[in-house]
């Protein structure tokens, strides 16, 4: 089992990289914590990178969806009342 997620998680260069692919868990989701988790990284670090990444997909997706025009929320708004 454990040369099983090794071979996994080496695939996604955890061991080579190490923390800052703990950046990306915001976007690859939950194998990289586990990944991080299962090569025992340390966790204060992981944090700071997760946390960091996280801000930056939420920022990203807020900044997106002030693209969207307002004509768009309207319809979508009109549409949930019809339900």
């Amino acid at each position: 089992m454990e040369q099983m997620f090794e071979h996994f998680f080496g695939w996604f260069g955890m061991p080579s990289i190490g923390l800052p692919a703990v950046f990306l868990s915001a976007f690859m989701g939950d194998p990289l914590c586990l990944a991080a988790g299962w090569l025992r990284l340390a966790w204060a670090p992981c944090l700071i990178y997760m946390f960091f990444g996280k801000l930056l997909r939420y920022l990203t997706m807020t900044w997106l969806l002030t693209l969207v025009p307002d004509s768009v929320w309207h319809q979508l708004g009109h549409w949930l009342h019809l339900i």
